[in-house]
Parts: C-alpha cells; structure tokens; sequence
C-alpha cells in the first residue's frame, strides 16, 4: 500500500495509516521532523530528550541548505547523517571514523536506506582528507572535545578549507555544564569548551563567525558558512 504521511505516535515508532510501523531507522526527513518535534520533545531536564536535541536542529538544518555533498567526520555508524541519501538532492554522503566496526556497521545500517550507493563510509584520518575536493556541508558531533586544544584548532581549520564556497559547517560538543561537563567528565574528553570559547575559535581559524549558535542541557551547537 502506498504510504500517505500522516501517522500516529507510538512508543518510539511511527504507524502510517496503512498500519505498518515504520522504525527510526527507516524515516525519511519529513517523518523525521515528526519523531523529533512530536516524541522527542525540546529538553526540560530530560537526558534522553537533551541528548536528541542537536539532531533535531541538523534535521531542519540541512534540508534548508540542500548540499549536494555532506561529509560527516567522526560518523561512527552513521546515524547522524544516513538519512540524507535518500534526499533528491544528495549526490553524495561521505562519513569517516576511526573505528572498524562503527564503519562496518554504518555500511550495513545504509543498506536499508533506498540509495545506498551514494554512501561512503571509510575509516579515513580526518588529517589526510583530500582538500582538491570540497564540500556543500560538513557535519563534526562530539569529535573536538577529545583532541587537546590545539588540534582543535587544526580540526576547525581542515573543515573550512574543505567547504565549498557557500557550504556550511556543523559542529557539535558537550556543554560544560551538562553530564559530560566539567563537573562529571568523561576520560576520553580532553578539552572542555564553553559557548564563548568555541565560538572565538571558530572565529580565530576560519575568520568567520558562526551564524547559528544553539546550546541545551548536555551540548553546545555552532553553524557557520563560507562566502
């Protein structure tokens, strides 16, 4: 039966109208933004809500800004980003992480999307990536806080010389104040960053100040664009 898109809340599902339940995974943008908006409301001290915060804030994001090309560094399995391939628009995703078996798993989990050709997944040091080509949006949660400062620094100037003229850049981090802050750090973190420090470094590696600041409980969120 062919889907219309209007459906019921359930417990961590949709249901079409049709009556078949549709899993996370599966959702294009547009049941998405439901799940998000309608199931996963805006955080009110919620850790599981807080943490889905930054996702919903990328779904509305990248639609708006169409980009042919999406690179997401630090991808792990893929979850943030894997539902753009099946945007018109999308030409190509790439996704790269250190970890073997998040990539394995991310080039599983995409076979489920309906084109899962133009995904890429490799296990590609974000160092050596090849800067003769460049890229419509840039997508980089929860990577920076484990690097010292300055590698931060040399993270946030790679991905804007990889911008296409006109791309746009996501970053993501934990709040200093959040369960990953300051006062419950995690041992893998070894930077921690406040929304005015991230945002002056940004501003020190690109020359450009982020357009889009968000922040809740648990993460700070910063856009910002190349002219």
């Amino acid at each position: 039966m062919e889907h219309i898109h209007s459906w019921k809340i359930g417990n961590a599902t949709l249901i079409c109208e049709c009556g078949e339940i549709l899993p996370i995974d599966k959702m294009d943008i547009n049941q998405r933004r439901v799940y998000y908006e309608q199931v996963i409301q805006p955080p009110t001290g919620d850790v599981a809500a807080s943490s889905l915060w930054r996702v919903r804030w990328l779904y509305k994001e990248i639609p708006a800004l169409k980009p042919k090309r999406i690179l997401e560094i630090g991808c792990e399995s893929g979850f943030i980003t894997r539902w753009v391939v099946d945007e018109p628009y999308v030409e190509e995703l790439k996704g790269i992480d250190p970890c073997v078996n998040a990539i394995n798993h991310a080039k599983t989990l995409v076979l489920q999307r309906k084109h899962p050709e133009k995904a890429t997944y490799t296990t590609e040091a974000w160092e050596a990536l090849d800067e003769s080509r460049s890229w419509d949006a840039i997508v980089c949660f929860e990577l920076i806080e484990h690097f010292p400062s300055q590698e931060g620094d040399q993270l946030i100037a790679k991905i804007h010389r990889l911008l296409s003229h006109g791309g746009s850049a996501f970053l993501c981090t934990p709040s200093p104040n959040g369960r990953y802050g300051v006062n419950n750090p995690d041992k893998h973190h070894l930077y921690v960053y406040t929304e005015e420090s991230l945002r002056g470094k940004i501003l020190a590696n690109t020359g450009y100040d982020p357009s889009s600041n968000k922040s809740d409980v648990d993460f700070l969120m910063q856009k910002w664009s190349k002219p």
